[in-house]
């Protein structure tokens, strides 16, 4: 037995009126369908105020477009004044904060150091192309304004640990070692309050 699809879910506004209309035409003088409930007309007047109300909206969208657009650039307008004014404020108030404080402006707090920094994590070692320089990458460390690399020769502890590289990013490539040997690699932190703990030790044999 054959079973109905209303197929509504997920269709377009307008493509629904068209197809309420086409349905209408359809079942109009339909001998199958003598008694439709509801009747074709309610149909009719329901896709009616459905368009009427799809029309209004779309039209209330491109005014609400055109109005945020306005407001957008009187709110970057202001943003413009008042960073202007603040400038003036803070270059004739000499840094003083009463006076800062007296114009209606914020006072901004003054920038503590981050505590001591935790020693970078998950540090790969990874062979370079070029012979005897292996590269380097770690998690970033919160407030680490630059990373101390230090590498150290493979032998009996303890090992002799050497400054390898300093670099401000979160990776570092380090060369100059002996292809064919071994070598560990530490990598700390260093912010606001200083040097941060030691990573773990990884080791590599240099390519």
């Amino acid at each position: 037995m054959a079973q109905i699809k209303v197929g509504l879910s997920g269709m377009p506004i307008t493509d629904k009126i068209q197809y309420a209309r086409q349905i209408v035409i359809d079942m109009t003088g339909n001998a199958s369908f003598t008694t439709p409930a509801p009747a074709l007309t309610s149909i009719s007047t329901a896709a009616i105020a459905l368009e009427t109300a799809f029309n209004t909206a779309q039209t209330a969208r491109q005014v609400a477009k055109s109005k945020t657009a306005i407001q957008n650039t009187a709110d970057a307008a202001l943003d413009v004044l008042l960073g202007q004014l603040g400038n003036y404020v803070e270059n004739t108030s000499s840094g003083d904060a009463g006076k800062i404080a007296s114009s209606g402006f914020g006072v901004k707090s003054p920038a503590s150091p981050v505590g001591t920094l935790p020693a970078p994590a998950n540090v790969v070692i990874m062979p370079s192309a070029s012979a005897g320089t292996v590269d380097m990458k770690w998690n970033r460390v919160p407030g680490a304004n630059c990373y101390l690399v230090e590498r150290a020769a493979d032998a009996t502890a303890p090992l002799d640990w050497n400054t390898g590289v300093t670099t401000t990013k979160a990776k570092a490539a380090v060369n100059t070692m002996t292809s064919g040997g071994k070598y560990w690699f530490r990598v700390a932190a260093v912010g606001a309050a200083g040097q941060g703990a030691w990573s773990d030790a990884v080791s590599k044999i240099a390519p």
